[in-house]
């Protein structure tokens, strides 16, 4: 997969990862279907789950792309 689909903004994307200073836009089932820590928080009862921006804090960017 072509890493700019995560690092510019389309129609799928429904979340927004800020990671360092940089922006990571995905998608809130596919992220799910990968990380039950990330399921967990979109589809129970915590604030991620209405939030469009989420500060991922103490994780370098390079983890991540």
């Amino acid at each position: 997969m072509n890493l700019n689909y995560f690092t510019e903004p389309n129609e799928t994307h429904d979340i927004i990862f800020k990671v360092e200073d940089r922006f990571i836009y995905c998608n809130r089932g596919f992220i799910s279907v990968y990380s039950p820590v990330f399921s967990k928080m979109f589809y129970s009862d915590f604030k991620e789950k209405n939030s469009l921006i989420i500060e991922l804090k103490g994780i370098n960017q390079k983890l991540i792309l």
